[in-house]
């Protein structure tokens, strides 16, 4: 139902091995590889000054604020568009649409298309509008020479002339790299930081030792940059034990082998479906003493990261050539909103009457397992740091 019905079957994620997908995996190499994703960098330093002062103004709502500030970083880096927090934004809402209807039809049975197929029109017609009018608003701008350079742009530049016969194929990869790019990095961007804000109330010892690295190599007067990032050790580790200690998708996406093969004695033959376990690896105490316990040192080893240990990163975004392609974007913003909000805020439980802390960690999901929703309290960490929040200029 999920592909042929609903219009997903052109998503990234989902694509058989073939030459479409050989193309569009060549499109995000060429525009999200970690050569290129630093062009992306000013975006995210936009949205994270908006994040600040969106947090600064009703810091009750974080979980929208998070879920704003990586839509935004995905439709400027996509499309060049500039989206409000206003929730009735129509990028906003008519990506947020689409990936919510991706999760919703994960489940089997859900819907009463999959008994009466003539309904399958409805939903993919929204997810066309959602591809081709901000394509065409691109490609609009980019004749005209007034459009925001974007990973769009640069392939727009690259298509073929109208009377080609491969334009239309093209046009059809181009507007599909912008909603994989959204359903792909959305929703699992957003898991992992809630995550991180979960973790930060819940080990406030942490959280003071981040800061105060921060505190000593970013100057005041400013948010952390990438530029501060090579000198923050304890940081970098407590993202790795951030992508350690939770797995938003535990047990991966399935592979099937492509051939015969045989692994450590077993023979696996050729369209076997393989899951990778990585919740198993990660939660293994021989590989990680307490794996239940949330300790970046472990990631630390004589004042450098530890290469005795796994690094939880690059498995968290899958494994060979179904690897994620959009991880140095995710990557790239995860730490400047992270480092972003421990620079400037504190982040503490929710408490009852009596002073003892409501939070009570839980986890649910469709097809990735996110925080359940969930209280804290999170105030600028002096009246300094909120006045550098307010005087913060959005370029």
């Amino acid at each position: 139902m999920l592909l042929e019905h609903m219009g997903f079957g052109t998503f990234i994620g989902l694509l058989p091995y073939g030459p479409k997908w050989r193309r569009q995996r060549r499109a995000f190499h060429q525009h999200f590889d970690s050569k290129v994703i630093s062009r992306y960098h000013p975006a995210m330093s936009h949205a994270s000054v908006e994040f600040a002062k969106d947090m600064l103004s009703s810091p009750e709502r974080f979980a929208y604020h998070t879920r704003n500030f990586f839509t935004r970083i995905i439709i400027k880096a996509a499309y060049g568009l500039d989206i409000s927090a206003d929730s009735d934004d129509a990028y906003m809402v008519g990506m947020q649409d689409v990936a919510e209807g991706f999760l919703e039809a994960t489940v089997p049975g859900r819907f009463l298309v999959d008994m009466i197929p003539a309904l399958k029109y409805v939903p993919r017609k929204k997810i066309y509008e959602v591809k081709m009018e901000p394509f065409e608003r691109v490609l609009k701008a980019t004749r005209e020479g007034c459009g925001e350079p974007c990973a769009l742009s640069r392939i727009i530049d690259t298509l073929p002339p109208p009377e080609d016969p491969g334009r239309k194929e093209e046009e059809e990869l181009a507007c599909d790299l912008g909603v994989s790019a959204y359903l792909g990095g959305s929703d699992t961007s957003v898991g992992t930081m809630l995550t991180f804000i979960l973790l930060m109330a819940m080990y406030p010892e942490v959280q003071r030792r981040a800061q105060a690295e921060l505190d000593n190599f970013v100057s005041a007067g400013r948010l952390p940059t990438f530029e501060d990032r090579p000198n923050l050790l304890y940081v970098s580790a407590v993202l790795r034990e951030l992508f350690r200690w939770h797995q938003l998708a535990p047990l991966g996406l399935p592979h099937a082998t492509t051939e015969d093969d045989i692994y450590d004695g077993y023979f696996i033959p050729k369209g076997t479906i393989v899951v990778g376990n990585i919740w198993d690896i990660m939660q293994n105490g021989e590989l990680f003493p307490n794996p239940h316990v949330f300790d970046p040192d472990r990631h630390i080893k004589n004042g450098r990261i530890n290469q005795d240990i796994i690094d939880p990163i690059p498995p968290s975004f899958g494994y060979g050539r179904r690897i994620c392609p959009g991880r140095h974007l995710a990557l790239d913003s995860i730490y400047l909103v992270a480092t972003t909000i421990l620079a400037v805020f504190d982040i503490a439980p929710a408490r009852d009457e009596a002073g003892n802390s409501t939070l009570e960690p839980s986890f649910g999901g469709k097809i990735l397992m996110v925080p359940e929703p969930f209280e804290c309290i999170i105030t600028p960490r002096s009246g300094r740091h909120a006045e550098l929040i307010r005087n913060l200029e959005i370029q």
